[in-house]
């Protein structure tokens, strides 16, 4: 019986003490005025709590408390809240991986321009945005490091995630099976500069086959400024080849995220098959824009967060206006105990200003990227939209099963000429490996008209 006695007072006497603070220490809402509160007492122990009070809402460093004025009886002194907006005199900037020191001051770089407080915590989120390897915001430590001499040491954690992976596709066609496969290469930090490296490599058929390299740099040779290169190359059912080369700045603008700018310019070049079948040799050349953001909690695995990637080029082909746009979405949601929902969306449209589009410049889509169940490279079409819709089941963080539902438009509004793709899988992934199968169909087929994919990931 005593002890409910005794957790009542205590209870009792927490309470009055919070209401004796919120009562002696008048904020902005009563004056008027952000910068300005008043503490109505003149006891040092109300005082001080008072003080301390106020500091914790804005632990900020720079921050100074002067008493402004104060009156006896009533009893109640009047503080002014002031900001010397600080900034940083010497940075440290440390990693958990090997990163060159000049790579590692260019990441910590928009914190030494910016005062202390709440502006600095808001670019501390931009950093975790802005750089794909960081998964959680930087841990800052600030003191004095002498009178009026403010220092600060930037943690980074950084999670570097090279791997190799390859995708296999088998189906019947026909009589037969037919077998296609993706293979890429993903190494990141190699020169310990932070950038990655990507090699991809598909086969379609015999007669389709498509290779592409990427480097992405966020500071090359410790410059402010990003880089990004990317080179492709594919031949199409032995009829035209297509040869593109993209050079981009990269940067960080709030609100777009990561930012791409820059030029590129290719062609297609017709086989002696392909001229037959009317394929042209078609020059043309662009300004790309493209922004990505992205807060997924695992690159691999995720189960919850967002990736929006969108992308414009603007140019020429074969001396006529063109444009040429993609839009991709990635949410996953949590919905209750260990399922959650994933819904993806994937466009791409381009558009000549004065004549048709050449059929070399037609995308391509089906399979497993794309719309499951159905043949890689099925279809042809000037833009297209593919809609996916999974149900995940992730009961630990090893092992998920899915239900998934694919449907692609060849045109916005045109409903009833859409293709469905429906299907199962299952992955499971390891400290070394992810390993991902599914079995997908055209939606009113029977089963053994499905299409097989298989996926892994083998972490170097």
């Amino acid at each position: 019986m005593m002890t409910g006695i005794r957790i009542l007072l205590l209870s009792r006497e927490k309470f009055v003490r919070t209401f004796n603070l919120l009562w002696l220490v008048s904020i902005s809402l009563l004056i008027g005025k952000e910068n300005q509160f008043k503490i109505h007492s003149l006891l040092k122990d109300d005082v001080q709590d008072s003080l301390v009070a106020v500091i914790q809402q804005d632990p900020n460093p720079s921050i100074e408390l002067n008493l402004e004025s104060f009156s006896i009886q009533p009893d109640w002194a009047h503080y002014i809240k002031l900001d010397h907006q600080k900034k940083i005199d010497t940075l440290i900037v440390m990693a958990t991986e090997e990163i060159k020191q000049p790579i590692l001051n260019q990441i910590g770089s928009p914190l030494k321009n910016t005062s202390i407080g709440q502006p600095f915590s808001k670019v501390s989120q931009t950093i975790h945005q802005r750089y794909y390897f960081l998964n959680r915001e930087p841990i800052v430590d600030i003191g004095l490091v002498r009178a009026d001499f403010l220092g600060a040491i930037i943690r980074l954690d950084p999670e570097f995630e090279s791997h190799f992976s390859g995708i296999f596709g088998m189906g019947k066609r026909g009589q037969s099976w037919a077998v296609t496969g993706q293979i890429n290469l993903h190494l990141e930090n190699l020169f310990q500069t932070a950038g990655f490296y990507e090699l991809y490599w598909q086969r379609v058929d015999s007669l389709s086959q498509v290779i592409r390299f990427k480097v992405d740099e966020p500071h090359p040779f410790g410059w402010e400024v990003g880089g990004q290169w990317n080179y492709h190359h594919e031949v199409i059912k032995g009829l035209y080849s297509v040869i593109e080369n993209q050079t981009l700045l990269q940067m960080y603008l709030p609100g777009l995220h990561l930012v791409n700018l820059g030029y590129s310019a290719g062609k297609t070049i017709p086989t002696g098959a392909g001229e037959k079948n009317g394929y042209e040799t078609i020059g043309f050349k662009a300004f790309s824009f493209s922004s990505r953001r992205d807060s997924r909690n695992d690159r691999f695995f995720p189960n919850k967060g967002m990736m929006l990637f969108g992308s414009v080029d603007i140019g020429l082909q074969e001396g006529t206006g063109f444009m040429e746009g993609e839009l991709e979405l990635n949410y996953f949601h949590p919905i209750r105990h260990n399922f959650h929902g994933y819904l993806k969306y994937i466009g791409k449209g381009i558009r000549d200003f004065n004549h048709k589009v050449p059929k070399s410049r037609y995308y391509l889509f089906g399979g497993t990227s794309t719309l499951r169940g159905y043949t890689e490279q099925q279809f042809s079409a000037t833009q297209y939209h593919i809609s996916s819709l999974e149900i995940a089941y992730q009961p630990n963080s090893a092992f998920q099963v899915d239900l998934f539902i694919d449907y692609g438009l060849t045109s916005i509004g045109n409903y009833m000429d859409g293709h469905t793709g429906v299907g199962f899988g299952l992955s499971q992934k390891t400290d070394q490996s992810i390993v991902k199968v599914q079995y997908a169909l055209p939606y009113g087929n029977a089963l053994t008209q499905g299409k097989l994919h298989f996926k892994w990931i083998s972490r170097l």
